[in-house]
Parts: structure tokens; sequence; C-alpha cells
């Protein structure tokens, strides 16, 4: 027994449940802890010809402009949203 803890195989058995660190201890044993979401690796562009690259950045510029239409949707509605509610 070490601490208040005695193993049996890879369980635990004679636990002071009431001891708040006992609790704290265990109630964060599952948690994943890694963040959701990782930044993106930026692509490797080495292989890409002279072409794809042109290809590659029209693509990105068109995300882009999709992106910024959206930007400009979404604040618009946060204005009329808001006008809503404008105090007088």
């Amino acid at each position: 027994m070490v601490s208040g803890y005695t193993f049996f195989g890879d369980g635990y058995s004679g636990l002071d449940v009431g001891s708040c660190l006992c609790q704290t201890l265990f109630m964060f044993d599952d948690i994943d802890i890694t963040p959701q979401k990782q930044p993106k690796k930026p692509r490797d562009l080495s292989g890409f010809s002279v072409d794809d690259l042109n290809n590659y950045i029209a693509a990105l510029t068109d995300e882009i402009a999709r992106a910024e239409n959206e930007r400009t949707r979404k604040k618009a509605y946060l204005e009329g949203a808001a006008s809503l509610f404008k105090k007088t």
C-alpha cells in the first residue's frame, strides 16, 4: 500500500474515496488534453510545376473571395440583428 493506494493487477482497490485528492486524480484520467484543431502544415510546393502553381494560386484566390463574401454576409446579418436591439 502506497499513500492510500493498494494495487491489484491493473485496477485500484482500497482507495480513500472520501479524499478530494483521490477523486480529482481519477476524474481527469481519461481526458484527452491534446488540442482538437491542429494547425495545418504548409503544403510542399516543391513538386509543383509553374502551371500547377498558377492553378493552385487561382484556387486559393477563389477560396479567399468565397471567405470574404461569407464574412460580409455575416457582418450584415449581425448589424441587422444589432439594429433590432438598439436603444433609442
